[in-house]
């Protein structure tokens, strides 16, 4: 599968997660927010990015919750967003864009990091929300136990496939 280029895409928001990662300068917990691209070339393809937990005025996880809504948070809704779940219930399923750049990792493999966070104009209807939270939400995490990610994209792309069965309404 492809690297995914660089440039400017049309996303939703397809799960939120806390998480942890290790990386060379030690172990964060934060939240993990996956992103499908909704056209194009790479229409089904998932991104992926992790932020700080805390909601403050110049934090990563201010200027993506921006974007996806249009306006940062009231003081109200901030009350009320204390857990994960709380978060995603807001933002499950909502557009934005997304810019991405390619850089180079340390074992010299092509990756892509989301640099810039956008509004967008373009709406979603219900449908493709259920559409995408029923192939998406579920299986995720059943595909993540027992696939690699170039594993999961490939399958990912199968279920996306115009050959591919529709889940039923329900």
């Amino acid at each position: 599968m492809s690297p995914i280029t660089e440039g400017l895409y049309e996303v939703f928001v397809s799960e939120i997660k806390e998480s942890t990662i290790t990386s060379r300068f030690g172990t964060n917990e934060g939240l993990s927010f996956f992103f499908i691209i909704r056209d194009g070339e790479f229409k089904g393809r998932r991104l992926y990015t992790f932020v700080n937990p805390k909601l403050t005025p110049k934090a990563k996880l201010t200027t993506v919750c921006k974007a996806i809504i249009g306006r940062e948070f009231t003081a109200e809704e901030l009350a009320v967003i204390n857990e994960t779940k709380d978060l995603s219930d807001v933002v499950l399923g909502r557009p934005l864009r997304v810019y991405t750049v390619n850089n180079r990792d340390e074992s010299g493999s092509l990756k892509y990091r989301i640099q810039a966070y956008f509004k967008t104009n373009i709406e979603i209807d219900q449908k493709e929300i259920d559409e995408a939270m029923e192939l998406y939400r579920q299986p995720i995490e059943t595909f993540k136990k027992k696939l690699s990610d170039e594993e999961l994209d490939k399958a990912v792309d199968e279920l996306l496939s115009p050959d591919a069965p529709k889940a039923e309404p329900k």
